[in-house]
């Protein structure tokens, strides 16, 4: 007996969530390979409608699901009055996240990419303080409901980062440019390529005269740029939540 056909007997309608996934990471730190770690998760988490209030239990791992059904109808005695219902079996739309060369990377190909990664730099300047990051990560997500609806999603996605310092008396200089794709591909070249041009544009230091001057930004700035204004939105919503 599935999960959703235990929880059926005893609430009006159940929503069943699981999630997992697995990572695999490579780091090198000072352009030498520091770390290389794989991990998984796996998650599910059950909403439930009974008597028009809302039940939620969650549990990380392998959990009992008897279990996890008694805290989702113990948590709906003191749940919030709701209005809605959990959805019907619908089509979704077909997109495409997932690329089967992803889990087919080996922790042996990242290593020889993030060194290649490293080399290039290296080329451009003696005693740059040179990171590089590379992460695989493959998630499935299946979403139930005692309503119909089924909805499985499968994601997959590949990154490669790398960063420089450079300490040059007072001044420091920190560079970064980072990758990312559903399925695999050489980022070897782009990466340490855009890192440099913008290392030969620093190469010119000048001195500033105090007053009002314009500044250009970058697109990747404007999260930056936003985080002042959206802070103390996030700062209500989470003290409202907490009320």
């Amino acid at each position: 007996m599935s999960l959703l056909e235990k929880v059926k007997k005893h609430v009006n309608s159940a929503e069943i969530l699981t999630v997992s996934s697995e990572s695999v990471d490579v780091s090198f730190t000072a352009g030498e390979i520091k770390a290389s770690q794989r991990k998984g998760t796996f998650g599910s988490a059950l909403r439930v409608l009974k008597d028009g209030r809302i039940g939620f239990s969650s549990a990380v791992g392998v959990e009992d699901e008897d279990l996890l059904v008694r805290n989702a109808l113990e948590s709906a005695e003191f749940g919030d009055e709701v209005q809605f219902d959990f959805a019907p079996a619908a089509e979704g739309p077909d997109v495409q996240t997932y690329h089967d060369s992803v889990p087919a990377l080996t922790i042996t190909e990242m290593v020889d990419m993030g060194k290649k990664v490293v080399d290039k730099l290296k080329k451009a300047e003696d005693g740059l303080q040179i990171d590089v990051h590379l992460g695989r990560n493959i998630s499935e997500s299946k979403l139930e409901t005692t309503n119909g609806a089924h909805v499985a999603e499968k994601d997959s996605s590949f990154g490669l980062s790398a960063s420089i310092e450079r300490i040059d008396g007072n001044d420091i200089l920190l560079l970064y440019h980072g990758e990312v794709s559903v399925g695999v591909e050489d980022f070897t070249d782009i990466v340490p390529t855009r890192i440099i041009e913008r290392l030969e544009a620093s190469r010119e230091i000048v001195s500033l005269e105090s007053g009002p001057m314009p500044v250009i930004f970058p697109p990747r700035a404007m999260m930056t740029l936003l985080l002042p204004l959206l802070q103390p939105k996030i700062y209500i919503n989470l003290l409202q939540a907490k009320l």
